[in-house]
């Protein structure tokens, strides 16, 4: 006779064990990759943005931001923990989503962080346009009240397989 597993069948313990390995061989925590090229269209028409255009935009514009907080958004939102992640703050400085700030136009006031007390800059990327699948231009914006605000328009393109802002197109300050 050959011997079983109490409520199954003869084999059902090891399979178990093994769907249960199986299992944890495929979950093992790592997300996928975010896409690193754009899928168009390519008609001049704003695209959700791309996780890594998102992060070389922030990455080369963030270092001017001199307030002691910069509240980041990508597409109109907080920045995705991926993009906030790889931005790299000065000395004393905090970066947050934008929502944990306040946007104030008064130029006496400025905008705020709340919890903090502190000024705060809001630091935008937006209206990813792809020209093709790793080329497209951005808008950047920096705002901390209605006569310190920065607005850009930044070509990017995909260089040796990473995303970086090849020009400013344009740049118009109060």
């Amino acid at each position: 006779s050959t011997p079983t597993v109490a409520g199954g069948g003869t084999y059902a313990l090891p399979a178990g064990i093994g769907m249960v390995v199986v299992m944890a061989f495929f979950r093992t925590g790592r997300t996928p990759l975010p896409p690193q090229a754009a899928a168009g269209p390519f008609d001049g028409r704003a695209v959700p943005m791309l996780v890594p255009v998102a992060q070389a935009v922030l990455q080369k514009e963030i270092g001017a931001v001199d307030t002691p907080v910069a509240c980041v958004a990508v597409d109109r939102r907080d920045a995705p923990r991926e993009v906030r992640d790889v931005l790299r703050p000065r000395p004393g400085e905090t970066i947050v989503p934008a929502s944990h700030c306040q946007r104030i136009a008064d130029e006496d006031v400025g905008s705020v962080h709340p919890p903090s007390k502190q000024k705060a800059t809001f630091v935008e990327v937006d209206s990813f346009r792809p020209t093709g699948p790793e080329a497209g231009t951005v808008e950047y914006t920096a705002y901390h009240h209605r006569m310190w605000a920065t607005y850009k328009t930044l070509e990017v393109k995909r260089v040796q397989g990473r995303w970086q802002v090849t020009r400013t197109l344009k740049t118009v300050a109060p």
